[in-house]
């Protein structure tokens, strides 16, 4: 399992938000996904970053097919987009779930996120 979000890149890259990084721990936690099964990968560059003539969205399906990923789990529109454009549903290659952006969970209360998080909870990862 890959979980992307549109700032992972600035989360990984230095400029990390903390309210963020308590949102994704505890968000695993309540997943409760066994150690190792999932893991996090940027689909865009960080913020100011001169890429040169890489495309973000081309090492994101590296490392999709590196490491054999079956599902992608999207925080925000953004990033369910560009999934859904390099892994076409019909291909049925990568399963994509796409959840509201970090930003839309922050406010939640902790039963609300629970509501918000079903989905991913649900998904049987064999």
């Amino acid at each position: 399992m890959i979980i992307t979000y549109a700032a992972l890149a600035d989360d990984v890259s230095g400029a990390a938000d903390p309210a963020r990084r308590r949102l994704f721990q505890t968000m695993l936690a309540y997943i409760g996904w066994p150690a190792g099964t999932a893991l996090f990968w940027p689909i865009s560059f960080p913020s100011g970053a001169e890429p040169g003539a890489r495309f973000a969205s081309d090492i994101f399906a590296q490392g999709v097919e590196h490491f054999g990923i079956r599902h992608v789990l999207c925080f925000g529109p953004g990033p369910a987009d560009r999934v859904r454009t390099l892994f076409p549903e019909e291909a049925k290659r990568v399963q994509l779930l796409e959840l509201p952006d970090p930003s839309a969970l922050l406010p939640l209360l902790p039963h609300e996120l629970h509501i918000a998080l079903a989905r991913a909870k649900a998904l049987r990862l064999a």
